[in-house]
Formats: C-alpha cells, sequence, structure tokens
C-alpha cells in the first residue's frame, strides 16, 4: 500500500494539506473516540504515523464499533498494539513538506490565486466607489450659480440633483439636473 500516494489524493480531493496539528488531532480521537475514526482519517494517520500508526487505530476502532457480547460469553483480549507518535523536530517538518511539495504547492498556489483575484475585484470595486462624486446638499437653487456634480437643491418644492457640473436651472428640457422627489402635497 503506497500511503503516501493516497494523503496527496486525499488533500488534493479535500483542497486541504493536512498538517502536523491534524494529525495530533486525529491521533487523540484515536485515543479517546476511536467509533468516530473515518476512513480519511485513517489514511492521514498512515500518512504522518506509518502503517503501524493505521492499524492500531483501525483496530481500536474496530473494537469500538464491535456489539458487545453478553455476559455469558468470553470477550475478546485487548488490543496490545499501541502506536507512538514520532517525535518532531524542524528536520521531520521540513523532510515532510519537500516530500509533498510537489502536491501541497498547487493546492496552496490555487487557493491563493483565488483569494488574490478576490482581492483584486474587491480594490477595483473600491476604486470605482472613491471615484464617484459624493452627494451634497446645496440648499435652494439659484439661477446661475454654478453647481458640482452629485449636488442636491430644491426648486419649487422638488429635489434635483446634478447629473454634471452644471450651471443650468433644474426642470429644463435636456437640463444637467435629475428628479429625485417631485412636489406634492402632505
Amino acid at each position: 500500500m503506497n500511503y503516501t500516494r493516497e494523503l496527496v489524493e486525499l488533500d488534493v480531493k479535500r483542497g486541504h494539506v493536512h498538517t502536523v496539528a491534524d494529525w495530533h488531532r486525529i491521533g487523540e480521537k484515536a485515543q479517546h473516540t476511536p467509533a468516530d475514526l473515518t476512513d480519511d482519517d485513517l489514511i492521514v494517520l498512515e500518512g504522518f504515523g506509518g502503517p503501524s500508526s493505521a492499524a492500531a487505530a483501525r483496530a481500536r476502532r474496530e473494537q469500538a464499533l464491535a456489539p458487545a457480547l453478553p455476559p455469558d460469553q468470553p470477550t475478546a483480549a485487548p488490543a496490545t498494539t499501541k502506536a507512538t507518535a514520532p517525535t518532531l523536530t524542524r528536520k521531520t517538518i521540513s523532510d515532510y513538506f519537500l516530500k509533498y511539495s510537489d502536491a501541497i504547492f498547487p493546492i496552496i498556489g490555487k487557493k491563493f490565486t483565488q483569494q488574490q483575484a478576490r482581492i483584486d475585484a474587491l480594490e477595483q470595486r473600491i476604486t470605482q466607489l472613491e471615484a464617484r462624486p459624493l452627494q451634497k446638499w446645496a440648499g435652494v437653487h439659484v439661477d446661475g450659480a454654478p453647481y458640482a456634480e452629485a449636488s442636491l437643491v430644491t426648486k419649487s418644492g422638488s429635489l434635483w440633483v446634478a447629473t454634471t457640473a452644471t450651471t443650468s436651472t433644474p426642470g429644463e428640457p435636456g437640463g444637467d439636473w435629475r428628479l429625485i422627489v417631485k412636489k406634492g402635497h402632505a
């Protein structure tokens, strides 16, 4: 069985690179709640701890899932195999990443590229929003006065917004104003 290939395939399938922390978490699960172990958990245990680690966890899972025997039947002998986690050093972690870098880096690179594309799109949207003129209240319209784009004015009881910088009067045909609220009766 090639557990290296299976772990890499699991990482690619999940879109997640399993870490030493995952291995420790799954190892804790194997010790305390072995019935909850999944086949994927066993692949991770085998990938990090070797075949004997996965075999011991698989045996604990099978024992936890086995139906209870009636009191008059003999019980099975407990499993004596105890998996021990290898000592972690900077070198063993470094060796792991070098060994699996061909599978890990494409996953990380793909996620980074997706995140960077989202960030770029958001930054472009922010730039567009910041480039838009802010609406500013300019009061009652005064004929001939200059108004900036997005200026808000009232004229004859109606509210208008300037669509461009203008000196025209709101309500003129083909003018630079858009009616926002029409005069009405309360």
